[in-house]
């Protein structure tokens, strides 16, 4: 049996001193309440909280402020930070079309809607609480270094923080020590910045999707085709859209095949549920005590109570205790009064990301909750976090 051991970066901290009249301007900063940072997933999280954000300096649609008194006006800010298709660990990506990609870093300078690190977002909107969210790319198979397979891989059989037996998790071990060092190292970014705000880290929901993304004829070049598919199913699905051997034509359908041709299927709920323990194993190891650093309940909301992917989603409170009928897409509920009612179109069409649905009437009663309750305000709930 193999220890597991969390690889923390060491911080140096130094101090100095400059004469007030040959040192640089003090730097500008725009305060808000919140600040949301993270991949795509995380947009409806600052959207629900107030800000949309923006993609490539451009404002996206407008997302209706938090106003618990029903007065008009704000109860706080929110400044949404979201990055597509991101992550916060390092690796050569291993993609679907055969090719490779550098993993794109949610905090570098270039990205987030500012094109600043997370450090500097921390100093310029000095927020209250941050809110981190990435999953999508983090559980892509990739190369840390040069073998002959990638060795960072979610979701081998057996494999968990306390049984790694080697050689089949060693890839395992690889991502899960990388991404808990990077999640510490942010956690700890945030909680040393200025107004050490409350640090919420969202758990991950599964995901489905049917086909490689983003397909050919989608406007991106062919070569950044079906860069990205992690299904569901436990066992190697076929695709409903394009079979990613290269080219733009290439037929449709088609079963998965290995990227690198020599590695083996592994579902993304494999993965998640790899990936979700080290969240947990990160908070539990290095945060215990600290009551600035919170786990939001995110998968729980959307799993429902059998704990598989659902598109449709039983309304407040019910959604983590009622699983929809799987045919009318009704939901049997005690709560808050016996009845029966429409479950939610919850998933957007691509089964990764949310619905506006599902933004706003799944996860916003809980989100809006816990901010509240560390920004102590008015309605906000501790247990909605959890």
């Amino acid at each position: 049996m193999r220890k597991f051991v969390l690889l923390v970066a060491g911080v140096a901290l130094s101090v100095g001193t400059l004469a007030a009249c040959f040192g640089p301007p003090p730097p500008t900063t725009d305060p808000h309440d919140v600040l949301v940072v993270g991949d795509s997933v995380s947009f409806s999280f600052g959207c629900v909280l107030g800000d949309p954000g923006e993609l490539n300096g451009v404002p996206q649609s407008a997302c209706p402020q938090p106003d618990a008194d029903n007065n008009g006006v704000p109860d706080y800010t929110t400044r949404n930070d979201w990055v597509g298709a991101c992550t916060i660990t390092q690796g050569t990506l291993s993609l679907y079309n055969g090719g490779q990609a550098g993993a794109p870093n949610c905090d570098t300078v270039g990205a987030g809607s500012r094109g600043d690190t997370w450090q500097s977002d921390a100093d310029h909107f000095v927020p209250k609480v941050v809110v981190i969210n990435t999953a999508g790319w983090e559980i892509v198979d990739r190369w840390l270094n040069v073998v002959s397979a990638p060795d960072e891989q979610w979701g081998a059989a057996g494999c968990s923080p306390t049984n790694t037996p080697s050689p089949q998790c060693d890839a395992y071990q690889q991502a899960a020590v990388q991404y808990s060092s990077k999640l510490f190292d942010a956690i700890n970014t945030f909680r040393n910045s200025p107004n050490h705000p409350t640090v919420i880290v969202t758990s991950v929901p599964y995901i489905a999707p049917t086909e490689p993304e983003p397909p050919f004829g989608a406007g991106e070049p062919d070569a950044l085709a079906c860069s990205w598919w992690e299904p569901f199913p436990n066992s190697a699905p076929a695709s409903s859209g394009p079979d990613c051997t290269g080219t733009a034509t290439q037929g449709s359908g088609g079963t998965w095949r290995s990227p690198t041709g020599n590695t083996s299927y592994r579902s993304s709920k494999a993965k998640i549920d790899q990936f979700n323990q080290i969240i947990q194993l990160v908070k539990d190891n290095n945060f215990a005590s600290d009551s600035g650093v919170v786990l939001f309940n995110f998968k729980k909301h959307f799993n429902g109570p059998d704990n598989t992917y659902h598109d449709y989603v039983c309304p407040p409170p019910n959604d983590s205790a009622v699983a929809p009928d799987p045919v009318t897409h009704n939901c049997v509920i005690t709560n808050p009064s016996p009845g029966i009612v429409p479950a939610i179109l919850a998933r957007a069409a691509d089964h990764g990301h949310l619905s506006p649905a599902g933004q706003e009437q799944i996860l916003k009663p809980y989100i809006d909750k816990c901010v509240r309750n560390y920004l102590s305000l008015p309605g906000g709930d501790q247990s909605a976090c959890t």
